[in-house]
């Protein structure tokens, strides 16, 4: 958050703004043979734990000085002119040529430093927020919309959801986006974060939402991070996501058909309850674009850093399965010991003749598995594309 020193009259200042192989690591095989299907043999041998680090101090302290907790950052431009929808911009004269100029917010964020407040700023319609001091949104209901984005600003926001879908942050409205970021989430011993439903509630019976988040700390002993089972969750930046597992909600990472690496570094230490998988794709909704299917994503560049006590993908038997890494991306999924042979997969269930799996490794990507037993994609179709060095 920019340092604002002294507010002055908007109506006098003017700011002037003037080539290498594929690497494919399988720390689970002595060799891969696929035609129509994949094996890859069981060894002993084990590699690379996932960076567990906590991040307690997320941000510096933010001064300001002579502004109320509700009032705008302004940073004005004669360079972009756009109408702003709250509060109006001013007109003022310019020294050179006297032609009258918009003075223009670039970071148009609400100050929020309450959970009441943010609460009355949404069912205002306001779009952007910015935390100032932590918030615990508790057992209360905050609906976002499209558009919405709260920028934690290093702070931490709680909650406790337990098993209700419209408590915390939920979104219930097809074909929208809301972002969270910058966002220490929970406590690092494990509580203030309860609830299957995770941060943002994307609820089953609306279609096509997306979830973003940017630079996020999640942290529960009794709960699930992501949900949108009909809609796309996609992660940028650097992420953190610690479940220990000890507590009654403590299930999936993931309940989506869609997850996308945009960027980054998204880290996951995953310790379940009850349940069997990581990922945990099911809707067949029609209006869902990633009906049907189980879809991972890491883009160029971005990196996907995994330790779970689960099967990587839990899914329909008829789902077809895709796994793609881009150019210089980095996918490492690795399973810790478990004593169930279902968690012990790295697709589960069997898949059928309906299905296909695809595993799409682009030039330059490293792709590091370390699995308690072989993948077998049973009776689905299968293809394996590592792409070739360049020449």
């Amino acid at each position: 958050m920019k340092k604002l020193n002294r507010l002055v009259t908007l109506a006098t200042i003017l700011l002037f703004l003037v080539n290498s192989n594929s690497s494919l690591i399988v720390n689970a095989s002595e060799r891969i043979n696929f035609s129509d299907k994949i094996t890859i043999t069981e060894s002993d041998s084990t590699e690379e734990s996932i960076d567990e680090s906590s991040n307690d101090s997320v941000s510096d302290s933010i001064e300001m000085s002579e502004m109320t907790s509700n009032t705008y950052e302004t940073t004005m431009s004669s360079e972009t002119i756009y109408d702003t929808k709250e509060p109006s911009s001013s007109l003022i004269e310019s020294n050179d040529d006297m032609l009258k100029t918009e003075l223009v917010r670039e970071d148009a964020y609400w100050l929020v430093d309450t959970a009441t407040q943010l609460r009355t700023y949404l069912s205002e319609g306001k779009k952007l927020f910015r935390l100032t001091k932590n918030i615990d949104l508790a057992q209360s209901g905050f609906k976002l919309s499209d558009g919405v984005v709260i920028d934690g600003n290093g702070y931490k926001i709680t909650y406790s959801k337990a098993g209700s879908y419209n408590t915390g942050f939920y979104l219930e409205e097809n074909n929208a986006t809301v972002t969270i970021k910058n966002a220490v989430i929970g406590n690092t011993d494990g509580s203030g974060s309860v609830g299957y439903y995770g941060i943002v509630t994307g609820n089953s019976t609306y279609s096509n939402m997306t979830i973003i988040y940017d630079g996020i700390s999640y942290y529960s002993d009794s709960g699930q991070p992501l949900y949108n089972p009909n809609g796309a969750i996609i992660l940028r930046g650097n992420n953190q996501f610690i479940q220990t597992g000890r507590g009654l909600y403590a299930q999936e990472w993931a309940e989506t058909n869609y997850i996308e690496i945009e960027s980054g570094r998204t880290t996951v230490n995953h310790d379940a309850y009850s349940i069997d998988g990581l990922i945990y794709s099911y809707s067949t909704n029609s209006n869902n674009p990633y009906k049907d299917t189980t879809q991972i994503v890491v883009r160029k560049d971005a990196s996907f850093d995994v330790t779970t006590n689960r099967a990587f993908i839990y899914s329909s038997a008829s789902f077809d399965q895709k796994i793609t890494v881009e150019e210089n991306g980095y996918l490492s999924v690795k399973q810790t010991d478990v004593s169930n042979a279902t968690r012990k997969r790295f697709i589960y269930p069997n898949l059928n003749n309906n299905s296909t799996v695809t595993f799409d490794f682009q030039k330059k990507s490293s792709v590091n598995l370390s699995l308690q037993l072989p993948i077998q994609i049973k009776d689905a179709k299968g293809s394996f594309t590592v792409k070739e060095m360049p020449s």
